[in-house]
């Protein structure tokens, strides 16, 4: 049987150039949540445990 390790982007946004890479393909989404999820990302990746949303 095959383990499945949980996936965490935030563990790959180790840059000024992948991160900003990251926020504009979300923010040019459809859904406005995907843009929101991915500054969460961004904010766990820069050591914040629970950055406010709203």
């Amino acid at each position: 049987m095959t383990a499945i390790t949980k996936f965490d982007v935030a563990e790959y946004l180790d840059s000024k150039e992948m991160i900003a890479a990251y926020l504009n393909e979300a923010i040019n989404d459809e859904d406005p949540n995907t843009f929101l999820m991915a500054v969460a990302d961004v904010a766990k990746a820069r050591g914040m445990a629970h950055p406010k949303m709203g």
